[in-house]
């Protein structure tokens, strides 16, 4: 039997097993069946070298011994369809993976309000609980050296590498936001405005690439002339951003030097949350920003934006490379910088709230 390639998954072979049975009993001739999969390895020097790009797999002996399961399963099946009894499985990881299920929306029922297990009060709520959480809340506030840096990474990850030495699905930053409180002297004011609660301006920086160019090379640039040298980089999630500056450093060594001693400074925004040392139900038991930022920040919303979330930002971003409408592509860069601004500035506020 021959080896299956590391790009292909399970469920394309049990693909493949079936069409090559319909196809064979269809009365079409077929000599081979192959799998064709992206080749993670492949890396961009010119134009795209297809060969080299695909990989092609032959099925055909992996998939011949199969062929004796198939009517089983087709009469189980069928079966199952003549009795007009909906299984009785609960939903879970198996309705959307590999792909959506076609019954998904048949089978959703309403779900209650999802509620914590031991949901832990705000820490100003008093209480051993709540103090404990203050006491985790203190010491996460005094690891934090000024000037603080909110950053926040967009990026895309094409299948077809759109600049050199890329590779296939690799994470290409093209736009930062970067929220900077700019003093040492610095303090945390309660008011009705972002702006004043420092005793100095917030600043913003910002960078957003320009296709067809590759951006990383003056996303790096620009992003390390306002990082400074000394204060805190806080993040939300630091393994996206971390990762994605491990792969700048490699990807451009001469600028490694200056990129590594960024990681030591990094502060991960998400960690109490995560550790459920600032929590309130209106979370829904999650910690990802969009959940927090409701909850803590209900005046400050993404509702409002044409672009909602990453992986909107990403397909915008790319759509760029083929846009030749100066005014859409004005319209749709714009709608990038407010996404990821929001990003940084909701740090901020959430900061503010610990």
């Amino acid at each position: 039997m021959l080896r299956i390639s590391k790009g292909i998954a399970d469920y394309q072979v049990m693909d493949a097993t079936f069409q090559y049975y319909v196809i064979i009993r269809s009365g079409l001739p077929l000599a081979d069946i192959f799998l064709v999969h992206i080749n993670n390895q492949y890396i961009r020097h010119g134009e795209i070298d297809v060969q080299q790009l695909f990989t092609k797999v032959l099925m055909t002996g992996t998939i011949l011994p199969m062929q004796d399961g198939i009517p089983g399963q087709l009469k189980s099946l069928q079966n199952m369809l003549e009795a007009g009894i909906v299984p009785e499985i609960e939903m879970g990881f198996q309705c959307t993976h590999p792909y959506d299920c076609d019954f998904i929306e048949f089978c959703r029922q309403p779900l209650p309000v999802p509620t914590q297990p031991h949901p832990l009060p705000l820490p100003n709520k008093g209480g051993e609980c709540g103090s404990r959480n203050q006491e985790a809340l203190d010491e996460f506030k005094a690891g934090l050296e000024y000037p603080l840096y909110f950053m926040d990474f967009e990026t895309i990850f094409p299948a077809i590498p759109l600049h050199d030495e890329n590779r296939p699905y690799q994470q290409i930053p093209f736009q930062y936001s970067l929220h900077v409180a700019n003093s040492e002297e610095a303090k945390w004011r309660r008011s009705e405005t972002i702006e004043n609660n420092f005793a100095t301006p917030l600043l913003h920086y910002f960078f957003l690439g320009t296709p067809p160019t590759d951006p990383r090379p003056s996303f790096i640039e620009s992003l390390l002339g306002h990082l400074g040298s000394s204060g805190s980089i806080i993040v939300w999630n630091q393994g996206f951003e971390m990762n994605r500056l491990r792969e700048l450093a490699r990807d451009f060594p001469d600028y490694a030097p200056r990129i590594e001693p960024l990681f030591d400074r990094i502060v991960d925004l998400m960690v109490p949350f995560r550790q459920k040392h600032l929590y309130t139900p209106e979370m829904n038991g999650s910690y990802s920003l969009k959940a927090v930022l409701p909850a803590l920040v209900p005046d400050l919303s993404y509702s409002g934006l044409e672009i909602q979330e990453g992986g909107t930002a990403s397909m915008t971003y790319e759509s760029l490379y083929y846009d030749t409408d100066p005014k859409s592509v004005a319209r749709k860069r714009e709608n990038l910088l407010k996404y990821c601004e929001l990003d940084t500035l909701s740090m901020v506020r959430i900061l503010e709230k610990i």
